[in-house]
């Protein structure tokens, strides 16, 4: 399978993001997608006036989309890994969600630096509170009387 990546040069991490812990947490997969989140950013170098010294700002930072479907066609990931690898990479502080999709409405991500705080602070998204499954469904009082 030929991998199909954005079009861009290449991808740029700094010695404090490698030896952090947030990176060291994540795994092949999450590893795999937050390198394809990279290669999405778009970069500009910028003059500081300050010291003279040339930087790079991320120009479309909360505007990066990175769909299931893009996940399975060019790279091979299914659904449920792409889900997992995502909220791993969100619960380190290495992207955010900055607007959720819907139907017809994809969602867009932010690269966070959030991944300093890593350790001491775990940026996971809340679990939903749905109590659907094997070991809740039939079981005594939990259908109200009205539904009856």
């Amino acid at each position: 399978m030929k991998r199909t990546l954005p079009r861009s040069k290449g991808i740029y991490l700094k010695k404090d993001i490698i030896t952090s812990e947030a990176f060291w947490a994540l795994g092949s997969t999450a590893l795999k997608v937050y390198m394809v989140f990279l290669l999405k950013r778009v970069m500009i170098q910028v003059k500081v006036r300050i010291r003279r010294k040339k930087t790079f700002k991320v120009v479309n930072n909360g505007e990066i989309t990175y769909t299931f479907i893009e996940a399975k066609k060019y790279h091979g990931i299914p659904k449920s890994t792409f889900l997992r690898a995502r909220d791993k990479l969100i619960e380190v502080g290495l992207i955010e969600i900055a607007e959720a999709g819907g139907a017809h409405h994809t969602t867009k991500y932010s690269i966070s630096e959030n991944w300093k705080k890593y350790p001491a602070e775990s940026f996971a998204r809340p679990k939903s509170a749905n109590l659907v499954g094997k070991k809740t469904r039939w079981t005594k009082d939990t259908v109200d009387n009205d539904t009856i």
